[in-house]
């Protein structure tokens, strides 16, 4: 059952700023932002993203409002960050029934924009990687970094575990990222094989460990097996050369970044898709992978061991490392072959949990609890 469009309290108004501080041009909270931003809009509520970016970093066609401060490099001092905070960010952040962030800013901004905010306004923090507190000083500087905040959101269970377990004493509430309408549409059937394409999406960056993805496949010893990675990054030069040194040379191909509109054609070329990760959050192109009806291989870093313990999405290993994350890649190869694993399999599974107008839903709850009563 579809969940009723929501409706902002009669008497009260709901005002979104999502503060995000520098917006770089490709990444999951970024995508995370324009999508909750979209489809709050659509729902009636007010809504602006306030960024730091350069010129040509935001699109250009959205329901929202945007805030732009020019990015200024200087990382280590925050240029950028500061630059926000006094040119906007101040006065919109008075503006806001409440403020949503999905990453840490320095301290002493958080406490100016903490001054700054009306005594009602809700400051809700959403986690864009699994948070870690394996030990005492972790557990601390979780703490430390979340007292700002009077929500938090997080995008699976075990997360919320992890916080409570660190004793964050902040309420949680857990909400998957949405995804935009546009990948609300039927599912392709898998292209003909062989050669089986095995993708990859994201940025080439160190935490997605790639070089566990090219020895796992590798390990297969199948000749009819193919490497698609989209998306480019830091990594990209030195996995190319890497790529020519393994026994796949030839047969692992660099697609480099694709637009964002072209990401539900790029995925319906592939069989199935593969993560290596050592670290991540939801990981939101696994979700878009799911909506497009391609399953997932996947070593358990971030939300992927939750989002995969429903066995008619995918595979996810015990333990992160090729080994396991080669036999994680033959059970779904396995099951594709067999039929037992379809588009239509996927697509089902996926909309039960990730199911858009739900989600946005519950946002548009959580952010109408955060107003004040109505004058009576």
């Amino acid at each position: 059952m579809k969940a009723a469009t929501p409706t902002v309290s009669e008497g009260r108004e709901t005002r979104v700023v999502f503060y995000f501080g520098v917006f770089a041009p490709v990444g999951g909270i970024e995508r995370f932002a324009l999508n909750l931003l979209d489809g709050l809009s659509e729902l009636g509520v007010k809504a602006r993203l306030v960024c730091s970016a350069r010129l040509g970093w935001l699109p250009t066609e959205t329901r929202f409002q945007s805030v732009r401060a020019a990015y200024v490099p200087g990382g280590f001092f925050h240029v950028s960050d500061w630059l926000l905070l006094f040119l906007h960010g101040r006065r919109e952040i008075r503006w806001a029934s409440a403020v949503i962030f999905g990453k840490l800013l320095p301290r002493p901004i958080l406490r100016i924009l903490r001054k700054c905010r009306k005594p009602e306004t809700r400051f809700i923090f959403v986690t864009s990687y699994a948070p870690v507190a394996t030990t005492p000083g972790e557990a601390e500087r979780l703490r430390t970094n979340l007292e700002w905040f009077d929500l938090i959101v997080v995008q699976a269970e075990s997360f919320r575990r992890t916080l409570l377990d660190a004793g964050v004493q902040i309420p949680i509430q857990v909400l998957p990222y949405p995804l935009e309408k546009e990948l609300d549409s039927p599912a392709k059937d898998l292209p003909p094989g062989p050669p089986w394409r095995i993708g990859f999406l994201g940025r080439l960056e160190p935490q997605k460990t790639l070089e566990v993805l090219f020895e796992a496949v590798s390990l297969l010893k199948r000749p009819d097996l193919e490497l698609h990675l989209y998306g480019s990054g830091s990594q990209q030069d030195k996995l190319r050369e890497l790529a020519r040194t393994l026994s796949m040379a030839g047969r692992i191909f660099f697609h480099g970044a694709i637009p964002h509109a072209s990401v539900p054609e790029a995925v319906q070329d592939n069989h199935l898709f593969a993560f290596s990760s050592r670290e991540e959050g939801q990981v939101l192109a696994a979700l878009e992978i799911l909506a497009c009806g391609r399953p997932i291989a996947a070593t358990p870093a971030g939300a992927l061991a939750d989002i995969l313990a429903d066995p008619r999405l995918g595979f996810c290993a015990e333990t992160c490392g090729s080994v396991s994350l080669a036999a994680a890649i033959a059970d779904v190869l396995a099951r594709l072959g067999k039929g037992s694993l379809t588009p239509e399999i996927i697509r089902a599974s996926f909309h039960e949990r990730w199911d858009r107008r739900t989600i946005l839903a519950g946002y548009a709850r959580l952010l109408d609890a955060s107003l004040p009563p109505a004058a009576p």
